[in-house]
């Protein structure tokens, strides 16, 4: 909405969306931190806004109960509040994740939505089209030469500053154990995810 000739801001409905939104991308992507919560603690408690401010977008994104949930985890942290059923699950999730998520708890969740790991390493090794070109922007006009680009790729992850991470990697997708897996499936099957 704008404030004036050159600010605008979010109304309280599209502040409290993004917010969970911009929440549940990171926790897909191996975790958000215990900030992610103070700030939904902060919002709730401190600006009087709760999740219910922005139900009708929250449902149409399919993350409503995604926002309940972390809510609620966000009393319990910082109100105490008594914990529940899956509550010490998702703080472990979220504590072990960092504030961008860890790459094993990122493998998790993607083996969890029933990716084999030949599958995972497969596209990891060839990336879509428009990954790419994000990286290598001439492909934008020259979109024949993906198949090298994916070569050049290749090599610059075997032989360049990156390998030992891209070895991590690949060590990691195969020592992910079913339990982890079936952990994260529980937490995504939960939260609606």
């Amino acid at each position: 909405e704008p404030v004036s000739a050159s600010r605008y801001k979010f109304s309280d409905e599209m502040f409290v969306f993004h917010m969970f939104a911009h929440m549940s991308y990171h926790f897909l992507c191996g975790g958000c931190g215990i900030k992610a919560l103070l700030d939904v603690w902060v919002m709730e408690h401190k600006m009087g806004l709760s999740f219910e401010t922005a139900k009708k977008l929250l449902e149409k994104a399919g993350i409503y109960r995604f926002a309940e949930e972390m809510s609620k985890l966000a009393d319990i942290c910082f109100m105490g509040k008594p914990k529940d059923g899956l509550s010490d699950t998702l703080l472990s999730y979220i504590f072990s994740g960092g504030v961008y998520g860890t790459s094993q708890n990122k493998i998790a969740v993607i083996k969890s939505k029933k990716t084999s790991s030949f599958m995972y390493l497969l596209k990891r090794l060839f990336p879509p089209y428009k990954i790419m070109t994000v990286r290598y922007p001439s492909l934008k006009k020259l979109p024949f030469l993906l198949p090298f680009y994916w070569i050049a790729r290749f090599f610059g992850m075997l032989f360049g500053g990156s390998s030992k991470r891209s070895f991590a990697e690949i060590k990691t997708v195969n020592n992910i154990s079913d339990d982890e897996i079936n952990t994260i499936s529980q937490i995504r099957d939960f939260l609606g995810l």
